[in-house]
């Protein structure tokens, strides 16, 4: 092997070697960085020692590998300052050498490893076990325990017609936190997020109590609330300036009513405001009796005009029966009232 021994060389080629090379003015002995070291003395020294000129028998100079000494290039992630070759700090833009802190070790393959999992203390760092009065967010952040809680849950639909079938559920939620264990109409079901939505399948036909049960880690009980499907019938409504006769009243014309079409339960109220100077005509099943109205100050009962049969959507015949809001008057315009079927 030439003892021609290159150390480093960057963009200045810096090198070392303890070869004493006789070349009159322009070669000394090299120790370090001699003076005159310039590209121009350094490219016909190498062109000398790779034609073995130079004096004492010297080698060519090849470039160096895990092997052989020879030359080095510099690479851009490597500094050399004044012979010393280092390598610059890591960032989070580029690589480079780290500093191993307390509770890391690099071991003989350079591989940075933890510790083991010492337990931290007031003085050192190390694992933290997660007490009873703390929770760790997916994030990882650390904030104090509180437990889960549900801001809203509500379904669709949550009226039908009675005679009806509901095979499908849809349901949207919200809580305070991810659940760990949830269940929506009796069913278990795994929620991802602390609030979302799904899907609910069944057979449903009559009034159902659709609950919303979670719990989190360290929640003993289940925190829940509920929504209900209720199966209903159609109350039909239309305001008329002129009172309508009872024959001209079918079940045909009473399902084409618009001013007043939903579907409602025994018991429920509205509010309604007059558009004009009129009467308002009612259809509610007969088995509800008779429905009553507030006006202001006043109060009574609406009149009966005649009964029908009601076939719905659910191929149900229901009795029907006709309302009005007065035998005789009609309410003024803009005049506010409350019906109860």
């Amino acid at each position: 092997m030439a003892n021609n021994i290159i150390n480093q060389i960057n963009d200045a080629t810096v090198f070392q070697s303890t070869v004493a090379i006789n070349q009159g003015t322009e070669w000394s002995d090299i120790y370090g960085k001699p003076n005159g070291l310039t590209q121009q003395n350094i490219n016909k020294w190498i062109a000398m020692s790779e034609s073995g000129g130079g004096g004492g028998g010297s080698e060519p100079v090849s470039i160096a590998d895990k092997e052989t000494y020879g030359i080095v290039k510099v690479g851009d992630r490597i500094d050399v300052d004044e012979g010393v070759i280092s390598v610059p700090l890591a960032t989070t833009e580029s690589a480079g050498s780290i500093i191993v802190g307390q509770g890391l070790h690099v071991d003989q393959y350079g591989v940075l490893n933890s510790d083991g999992g010492s337990i931290a203390t007031t003085e050192t760092a190390g694992i933290i076990k997660v007490g009873a009065d703390f929770d760790i967010a997916q994030d990882g952040t650390l904030s104090l325990y509180k437990a889960i809680t549900i801001s809203s849950f509500s379904i669709s639909p949550s009226l039908k017609e009675v005679g009806e079938t509901v095979s499908s559920i849809s349901y949207n939620y919200d809580c305070s936190k991810i659940p760990t264990l949830a269940e929506v109409g009796g069913s278990a079901v795994t929620l991802n997020t602390a609030s979302g939505s799904g899907t609910l399948s069944g057979s449903w036909t009559s009034n159902a109590q659709i609950y919303f049960k979670v719990k989190d880690a360290k929640t003993p009980n289940w925190v829940s609330t509920s929504q209900t499907l209720i199966f209903g019938y159609y109350v039909y409504g239309k305001y008329s300036s002129s009172q309508l006769t009872p024959s001209g009243i079918t079940d045909t014309v009473v399902k084409g009513w618009s001013d007043l079409h939903a579907i409602k339960s025994n018991g429920s109220t509205d509010t309604l405001t007059f558009p004009s100077q009129s009467f308002l005509y009612i259809a509610t099943p007969s088995s509800w009796g008779t429905p009553t109205y507030v006006a202001g100050v006043l109060s009574g009962n609406f009149v009966k005009i005649k009964d029908i049969a009601n076939l719905n959507s659910g191929n149900n015949t229901t009795n029907y029966t006709v309302w009005c809001s007065s035998a005789e008057n009609q309410f003024p315009s803009g005049q506010q009232i409350k019906l109860t079927y």
